[in-house]
């Protein structure tokens, strides 16, 4: 993205035309933003209301912040700047990004507080969205038709999914619900048809009207322990959908909230059931099984109208009341809950029950209900690492019990949630996890949720600094990093989302602690891994590597604190490193053959309580043993340039000459294959310096000494020197 320029002002300019006595007078109003005043409370406390304009964006300032009102430009990746005209950018407003078919990705900064209504609606190439945890406000239609968008990760600060957020993003098929969220609105994930499973989170309480109407891909629904309303047409049209289980905590269902889905077969309804709405599960042509926990108390009108393959219906002793009769009514005749229901279905209840008198007045066969007699679960206690899971085994007993359904809640749902009996570790606590059958049997499990493990931490000197490292933690989402100088009071505190940190604020010859926590769910942190100490030791810096007769000279540069250097050294072609030790800053390999690479690098290193301290090794470096050419240089009578000539190399492929006025910065390189090359771009009156270093197929040995000569008019007079 182009580099912000400053704002300039917008002039708002306001045309309107008055008819005064068939006359037309205009009056032009031009509209500037006063120049703020030097005083920092004073911008602080005004508003700016004008217009301001930065490259691609239009935005304006109030109370010490940056509103984003449109945005202009036409990249495809959009990345917000966190600050316009010196201000954090608080807020996109209402609009900002609507129908801009460019964008296909959007980076949000992590100063934003609040995405306004339609903010980003029918962007229609926007593929992901990423809003950041500063975020407490998502507005209406916020993503509402943006249909290449795929994922979507939200702020764990959203209290309020709100109504058409992400309708009509038909290619939607991740999205997370924050933990925080309480209601998700009307038409939220309308037509959302690529879903393909839904958690709603246990603190999430109201699922309003159509909030995924349509979602025809969703197979997997699980509903949070808190829900207390679904609202009407919430799921229908979830055709993938096939089962369902509503739990103890829903107390209404509005009309059609599950109608329309094509492959559902099996249902289960909580006991907080007090009104259950018209047709709630109608059209559902597959439904064969459902059961009603006892404590809820009504069937809605055209409940399971048109459900064709309805078996089985269990229908507990508290149920007083379907459509709208009553217990102590004689009017049972319905022809509406059960229509077009198979001649095998069969309504399960206790003998003499309403739903007994119901089944006989409309002709359905009643059987005597096999209460549950106990229900068993394969562990009653467990213990978990905060963000990790297992599954909870029930049984109903007898075998032949009626109605095997459970349904699950847990006391502590910020400590542990439960769905299906798959307990869900949140945060460090202890939970009682309760199992009911239908019949309200009970059965717990109790459940102790600890913090991950601390790390196992090791520690090494880098060319960037001192460096912890850590093997990845079970279940730890991040890493608190402490480390501290020896002789430093306070420790210093960083967060690392990776298994390694390297601290870059250190010295050479200091002793450094560090320690590092895991950090869980529910940002449970373990206890700090062991104290690892060490000793940093800067990096080598190799000054010269050079070769001259048969010998390799190296130097390098001191590192405080170094006792000796681990000098490693290789001829090319072989595999492994020699290694030899230096206590001073030089280092001499004898006898090298000429013509051959030779790869080196060098480490400090230091003893300390008995243990070896290495520093991190220097960049490697190569040298080709080379002889450095004898060059001469003079002044060309036949071509009037500068020839130069040198005696020839063993072990040379060829020589570059470089050269260049003696007042120049940049050098000109030439190549050739034999021992001397004339120089002819030179001009009379000028100076060049001149040099040669022989090259094989591998690399370049060093150059010459350089040759100065001085161009005059005629050759006898040519000047060189060294």
């Amino acid at each position: 993205m182009k580099k912000l320029s400053k704002p300039k002002k917008i002039l708002l300019l306001l045309s309107s035309a008055i008819v005064i006595a068939g006359a037309i007078t205009v009056i032009l109003l031009v509209l500037r933003t006063p120049k703020p005043e030097s005083s920092a409370a004073t911008q602080s406390e005004a508003a700016i209301a004008a217009e301001l304009e930065s490259e691609g964006y239009r935005y304006r300032i109030s109370n010490s912040a940056a509103y984003v009102i449109k945005y202009t430009g036409n990249e495809k990746n959009v990345s917000v700047p966190s600050e316009l005209g010196d201000y954090s950018v608080k807020t996109i407003e209402d609009d900002a990004f609507s129908k801009n078919n460019s964008i296909e990705s959007v980076t949000l900064p992590s100063t934003l507080n609040k995405i306004g209504a339609n903010a980003f609606s029918e962007c229609e190439s926007l593929s992901s969205a990423v809003i950041p945890e500063s975020v407490t406000e998502l507005g209406e239609g916020a993503f509402c038709g943006c249909t290449k968008l795929k994922t979507v990760v939200n702020s764990s600060k959203i209290r309020q999914i709100k109504s058409e957020t992400f309708k009509d993003c038909t290619a939607l098929s991740s999205v997370s619900i924050p933990p925080t969220v309480k209601t998700i609105g009307a038409n939220a994930f309308f037509q959302c048809t690529s879903l393909p499973m839904l958690v709603i989170p246990d603190t999430t309480e109201n699922i309003e009207e159509a909030a995924f109407d349509g979602c025809s891909g969703i197979t997997s629904l699980t509903l949070g322990a808190s829900v207390k309303k679904i609202g009407a047409s919430a799921f229908l049209g979830c055709k993938a959908l096939s089962s369902v289980t509503v739990p103890d905590s829903v107390t209404t269902i509005d009309s059609a909230a599950f109608n329309g889905c094509d492959n559902l077969k099996t249902v289960v309804i909580g006991s907080g059931i007090g009104d259950m709405d018209k047709s709630v599960f109608a059209y559902c042509g597959k439904l064969e099984s459902v059961s009603i926990a006892d404590g809820a108390k009504a069937i809605g009108l055209s409940a399971f109208y048109s459900c064709e393959s309805i078996k089985s219906v269990i229908i507990p002793e508290s149920v007083a009341a379907i459509v709208s009769t009553k217990a102590d009514d004689n009017k049972l005749v319905d022809n509406d809950v059960f229509y077009k229901h198979p001649l095998s279905l069969v309504v399960y209840g206790k003998t003499g029950s309403y739903a007994d008198k119901f089944a006989a007045s409309n002709g359905i066969t009643f059987r005597a209900v096999v209460e549950p007699a106990a229900l068993t679960l394969d562990k009653t206690s467990v213990s978990l690492v905060a963000g990790s899971s297992q599954t909870v085994a029930a049984a109903v007993l007898p075998a032949n019990a009626t109605g095997k359904a459970v349904t699950w809640t847990s006391d502590e749902l910020s400590v542990a949630g439960v769905s299906n009996g798959k307990i869900i570790a949140k945060a460090v606590g202890s939970a009682t996890i309760t199992a009911k059958a239908l019949n309200g049997k009970t059965v717990t499990c109790k459940v102790t949720v600890t913090p991950p493990a601390a790390p196992d931490v090791s520690l090494s000197n880098t060319k960037s600094g001192l460096k912890a490292t850590w093997k990845k933690v079970d279940n730890a989402t991040s890493y608190i990093v402490h480390y501290k100088a020896s002789s430093d009071k306070n420790w210093t505190t960083v967060e690392s989302k990776d298994t390694s940190y390297i601290i870059e604020d250190v010295k050479s010859n200091k002793l450094y602690h560090v320690k590092v926590k895991s950090v869980g769910a529910g940002n449970a942190k373990s206890d700090s891994s062991k104290t690892k100490s060490l000793v940093f030791l800067g990096r080598v810096k190799i000054f010269s590597l050079a070769y001259a007769g048969n010998t390799i000279k190296a130097k390098w540069s001191k590192i405080s604190g170094a006792e000796k250097f681990q000098v490693a050294y290789k001829k090319r072609g072989e595999k492994s490193f020699t290694t030899v030790y230096a206590t001073k800053t030089a280092f001499e390999l004898s006898k090298v053959p000429e013509g051959t690479s030779y790869t080196f690098k060098i480490r400090a290193q230091l003893v300390k309580d008995g243990s070896t301290v290495s520093g991190a090794w220097s960049e490697e470096k190569k040298v080709v043993s080379l002889a450095v050419p004898a060059v001469t240089a003079r002044l060309s009578s036949k071509s009037n340039g500068v020839y130069v000539s040198w005696r020839p190399v063993k072990g040379a492929s060829g020589y570059s000459v470089y050269y260049k006025e003696s007042t120049a910065e940049e050098w000109t390189t030439k190549t050739t294959a034999g021992n001397s090359y004339t120089i002819k771009d030179v001009a009379t009156g000028k100076t060049y310096d001149i040099r040669v270093c022989a090259f094989n197929n591998v690399e370049s040995g060093a150059l010459s000494k350089t040759k100065s000569v001085t161009v005059t008019g005629t050759p006898t007079s040519t000047k060189a020197k060294s």
